[in-house]
């Protein structure tokens, strides 16, 4: 691993709690515009202290999300399964829930490793991977999720970034998924699709807003723009409005 010394401003918005590292953000920009995918790369803030570790998986702007303050810790298979399983019994009350059977299980940088999400419908798993950086490890994952959930019935990944030698969407352990698998979200019924396309017919981090809209809905006309399959369409009606117009491409939808 190389040390690399980061800009003031970077340093500061790292101590600050941001996670995502930029070209931009070193010194030597131009060293840092050839990492190599997959590697760990060690920061030193302005004054050339440590201040963390990255991996290197670029990523919209980014080219590697921060995984460590801490000088001693490494990234290793210990330490994925450890931060999953720390966000697997953050959401234990949802999978012991009755009325949500689908939910989102690891949320990226948030639950402390960014570049993946993992979302759990009815007991078949959806990974997203969104930097050949982190898809390196995906070996890690799936076996913490083997002896972290082993209730898990099949796991489906999606590559969310380019490449033109490997399968962007497919099952990779287990059995194949119902089509439609129908899923709860706060005692509603949504019929997903595994396996098939880029979405999977809900936007599982959307869960809060669907609950809100339904809370609000009653007696009032809803208009849900680039409203995809219509779920906040479907929490509005149940909420009691009156009216709902799903707009998106290419048609209209009225309810």
């Amino acid at each position: 691993m190389a040390d690399y010394k980061l800009r003031e401003l970077a340093t500061k918005r790292i101590k600050q709690g941001g996670k995502l590292i930029k070209a931009r953000d070193f010194q030597n920009e131009d060293k840092a515009k050839h990492f190599i995918e997959g590697d760990v790369v060690i920061l030193n803030d302005f004054d050339n202290q440590f201040l963390g570790k990255i991996l290197v998986g670029r990523q919209n702007k980014g080219v590697g999300w921060l995984i460590t303050t801490y000088q001693d810790e490494y990234w290793n298979d210990s330490l994925v399964y450890y931060v999953l399983e720390e966000a697997f019994e953050g959401r234990e009350a949802f999978f012991n829930s009755t009325e949500t059977t689908a939910f989102r299980v690891f949320n990226g940088e948030g639950d402390g490793i960014g570049g993946v999400t993992i979302d759990w419908y009815d007991h078949y798993v959806q990974i997203n991977w969104y930097s050949k950086g982190i898809y390196e490890y995906r070996h890690w994952f799936f076996e913490a999720i083997k002896q972290l959930l082993p209730e898990v019935k099949g796991v489906y990944e999606t590559l969310r970034f380019q490449t033109d030698d490997l399968e962007p969407i497919q099952l990779v352990s287990g059995a194949e998924a119902p089509d439609p698998l129908v899923v709860k979200e706060n005692n509603l019924n949504y019929a997903v699709h595994l396996g098939e396309s880029w979405m999977t017919g809900i936007f599982l981090d959307q869960r809060d807003v669907r609950d809100f809209i339904k809370t609000q809905a009653n007696g009032m006309s809803v208009l849900n723009i680039f409203s995809y399959t219509g779920a906040l369409s479907v929490a509005a009606s149940v909420g009691g409005s009156d009216h709902t117009v799903s707009v998106d491409v290419p048609t209209a939808v009225w309810n």
